[in-house]
């Protein structure tokens, strides 16, 4: 065998790899789900459109962590809209603006003695904040609404990072929803004109 034909025997199996579409599964690693609100009825407003758009752009420098997580923040706002929201009007737009969508991860202190080791501590606390504007506009007039919702975990110490990975969408999922229930109240509170029963 030739020195070239050796190196496609090496290649091939590596051409293969990359060629693979789709996500890649790990079989121990943690589901990463698509977190949707598709169960939940839609909200349809008298508009001709929905415009979603998303000033807001994750850090990659610590504190900040949501680039790292598996599902962002920012997505399942993007989800949120995607699923709830419905135009059904003839006339007019409402504008749905991702503002904030971050997770911080800080540093707590931890006892770093012996008695610390035989103990399980929490290493650190995350952050969670999601933020949306919904401005509207249509021929009967305009209207908006802000919903902000938090969420703080703190996170053990000793996990693996398939746990890790866990725990973080986790938190988003219920950061989630803490969203959901706050963007259902603002509009209820200050959008009812501009939603159609």
């Amino acid at each position: 065998m030739n020195l070239s034909r050796r190196r496609l025997f090496l290649v091939a199996p590596a051409l293969l790899l990359v060629g693979c579409g789709g996500p890649s599964v790990l079989p121990d690693g943690p589901r990463v789900p698509e977190i949707s609100f598709r169960h939940l009825p839609a909200i349809t407003f008298d508009v001709a459109s929905i415009d979603v758009q998303q000033p807001f752009v994750s850090s990659s420098q610590p504190p900040s962590i949501e680039s790292q997580i598996p599902v962002t923040p920012a997505q399942v706002a993007q989800n949120w809209a995607r699923d709830r929201l419905k135009a059904g009007g003839a006339d007019g737009v409402a504008r749905y603006t991702i503002l904030d969508a971050s997770v911080r991860e800080e540093a707590l202190k931890t006892d770093r003695t012996v008695t610390g080791l035989l103990k399980t501590e929490q290493e650190s606390k995350l952050e969670g904040r999601v933020e949306v504007r919904i401005d509207i506009s249509n021929p009967n007039g305009t209207g908006f609404t802000n919903a902000i919702a938090t969420r703080s975990q703190t996170v053990p110490e000793g996990l693996t990072l398939d746990e890790r990975e866990q725990l973080q969408i986790d938190f988003v999922e219920a950061l989630g929803q803490d969203m959901n229930r706050r963007l259902e109240t603002e509009i209820r509170f200050n959008l009812t004109a501009f939603v159609k029963p």
